[in-house]
């Protein structure tokens, strides 16, 4: 009996025992689990129509909202805008007469330094042939036997008009003198070189005669009297202007005086006034209104009744864009093999 018993009570603790093995296992894999469980619910049926936006929508409203920035901001510039784009814009003004527009040459490398290289695009060299044909029809079917090329700021493209001129005159069979009075680039100066030939300088102070200074370009017909070194005495008269314009007209040459901005130079109002023409170079979307009528009403001063007007630095592109009559000016791109 005693026997039977203590296998009673062994079975007993073997089941606790196991019991407690049990719990032991529970525990050990709980242990294992994470800190704590995410259980995401979702609904028992798919949304008729997508909630929200994607990221397509709100980089179209992000587009549209800065082209609409940009297309205002525009707007505010051209419409505080004062430079010439066009002869419209001085339409009225007393004295001054259009004689064309000048595109941006496609190559500047081609049309470059008083006398030097010169291989213009069609465009340009048609635009050139239009200019001196307004030139004619303002001076009663002939060209001027003297012009005078200046503008109302620097660097807004006097020479390289000059330089343009000067060649197409060649080439219709009218001998140039071009006539530089600009001030010395410096070597980072692009379009005109440096020179140290002596010129106009020494001419005025009378220190060489003019024929020993005038020198032949590169190309036929067409000669340089060079700025010269030192600096440029001071007109207080004409008379050495006009013994330059009675060489050229003894040896029947153009002659074409680079000059300065007029606006800050007494003495292109001298030369001004003993010339034939005279031309206000205007640079397209660079020189104010402003500065035009004051360069013209400078000019007034040396007696000059018409002011021949050319916007150089045209973007036919951009300027097709304006609402300007002469905005279709550059539409078509002549042939170049053409007339």
């Amino acid at each position: 009996l005693q026997l039977a018993d203590l296998v009673r009570r062994a079975g007993v603790q073997t089941q606790i025992l196991e019991g407690i093995d049990s719990e032991k296992t529970q525990l050990e894999g709980l242990r294992q689990h994470p800190v704590f469980d995410l259980e995401l619910l979702t609904p028992a049926t798919q949304p008729l129509w997508p909630e929200g936006h994607s990221r397509k929508v709100y980089l179209l409203l992000a587009l549209f909202a800065f082209g609409f920035l940009a297309v205002t901001t525009a707007g505010i510039l051209e419409l505080t805008d004062r430079t010439v784009h066009s002869h419209q814009q001085l339409q009225g003004e007393p004295g001054l007469v259009p004689v064309g527009m000048l595109p941006v040459p496609v190559s500047r490398r081609n049309v470059q330094g008083l006398g030097g290289r010169y291989n213009p695009d069609s465009r340009l060299k048609e635009s050139l042939r239009g200019v001196l044909l307004a030139m004619e029809n303002e001076n009663a079917g002939i060209q001027p036997t003297s012009l005078m090329i200046t503008t109302a700021r620097p660097d807004e493209g006097a020479s390289f008009v000059a330089n343009c001129l000067g060649h197409e005159l060649v080439e219709s069979g009218r001998n140039a003198l071009i006539v530089d009075t600009l001030t010395p680039p410096t070597r980072f100066s692009l379009g005109r070189k440096r020179s140290t030939q002596p010129g106009l300088a020494e001419f005025l102070r009378r220190e060489m005669p003019l024929a020993e200074l005038i020198s032949d370009a590169d190309y036929k017909g067409l000669h340089i009297l060079h700025r010269g070194n030192g600096p440029l005495t001071p007109l207080n008269d004409a008379e050495r202007i006009e013994h330059i314009l009675d060489y050229g007209q003894v040896f029947g040459l153009l002659v074409i005086f680079v000059c300065p901005p007029v606006l800050n130079n007494a003495s292109v109002s001298r030369i001004a006034a003993v010339v034939h023409r005279v031309m206000l170079v205007i640079g397209w979307g660079v020189t104010p209104r402003e500065s035009v009528l004051l360069a013209a009403q400078r000019l007034r001063t040396g007696q000059v009744d018409r002011v021949l007007t050319l916007l150089n630095g045209v973007q036919p592109r951009r300027h097709a864009l304006y609402p300007y009559r002469d905005a279709s000016t550059f539409s078509i791109q002549p042939p170049a093999a053409g007339w």
